[in-house]
């Protein structure tokens, strides 16, 4: 007999600012458990850029009062009082294809020609002879941004379209 999947719970988020590199999950776990708030998972944010950890932590709970609460009264961690603001997780990326570098659904098994991110050129991109120099061509628009900007137009996805009402 097949059982159908526990709906989803809802969850909650929040990003606690300043939270100092050398405190670590279970300290911060730890204070929120003190002030009677239930987090489900926590972590620190890591840079994009830069791959580093940050001073911002994010929080998830089940509970949304939890996540108000540190909105609108901070933590006090340590003997400070931390700041936490409402989530903006990053916005979906659109999946791009790693041979032709177009932005679709599929990303495996392209039959179309290999092309390079930097200079559109018919070559992998490691194997690329431009410099940090070089302006970059995007094989998908031909601007100058390399094919994997997400700012580049090719990677915008287009707004959903309203199903039309029957009159």
């Amino acid at each position: 007999m097949n059982s159908a999947p526990a709906p989803r719970q809802s969850s909650y988020s929040c990003v606690l600012k300043g939270v100092h590199k050398t405190i670590t999950m279970e300290e911060v776990e730890d204070a929120l458990m003190d002030h009677q708030l239930r987090p489900s998972k926590l972590w620190r944010i890591t840079s994009r850029k830069t791959g580093e950890p940050t001073t911002l932590v994010r929080i998830l709970s089940r509970h949304e009062e939890d996540v108000l609460s540190l909105i609108q009264n901070g933590l006090k961690l340590l003997g400070e009082r931390l700041r936490a603001e409402a989530s903006h997780p990053p916005p979906n990326q659109p999946l791009q294809c790693n041979r032709c570098l177009a932005f679709h659904a599929i990303t495996t098994g392209c039959t179309k020609s290999q092309t390079c991110g930097l200079c559109s050129g018919p070559h992998a991109t490691n194997f690329c002879t431009k410099t940090a120099e070089t302006t970059p061509k995007c094989a998908n628009c031909g601007g100058n941004h390399a094919a994997f900007s997400y700012s580049a137009p090719a990677a915008q996805r287009p707004p959903l379209r309203q199903s039309l009402l029957p009159l």
